[in-house]
């Protein structure tokens, strides 16, 4: 049996939809199984457009760490900002806001 196996049609439909929602693709990749590469590689084969690398302001940590703290949806915050979940969580974790699950910091390599 060979070492490495193919993406099955299962895996492929849930990265992509996996994506879609704002997971990063070390999110991804660990949901899934597979190496963050095996997933990006997928992504840039399939022609799945890159995110954009978003800079967020001052103004706009504040305003999205207002949202998260008056209960608006990750997926909310992050379709409206252009970003994974993780930038929420770090800049959360960065300013002291109280973290709504706070089992998925321990899951989460950005901070200690």
């Amino acid at each position: 049996m060979s070492k490495w196996t193919r993406l099955t049609g299962l895996e492929k439909a849930r990265i992509t939809r996996l994506y879609y929602e704002g997971h990063s693709l070390t999110e991804i990749g660990r949901i899934v199984g597979r190496p963050r590469e095996s997933v990006t590689a997928y992504l840039e084969r399939t022609g799945h457009h890159s995110r954009m690398v978003t800079r967020m302001t001052e103004k706009d940590i504040t305003k999205m760490l207002d949202w998260y703290q008056r209960g608006v949806t990750y997926d909310k915050i992050c379709h409206h900002f252009g970003i994974a979940k993780c930038t929420v969580r770090y800049h959360a974790k960065k300013r002291g806001v109280p973290l709504r699950f706070p089992n998925m910091a321990n899951n989460w390599r950005g901070g200690k």
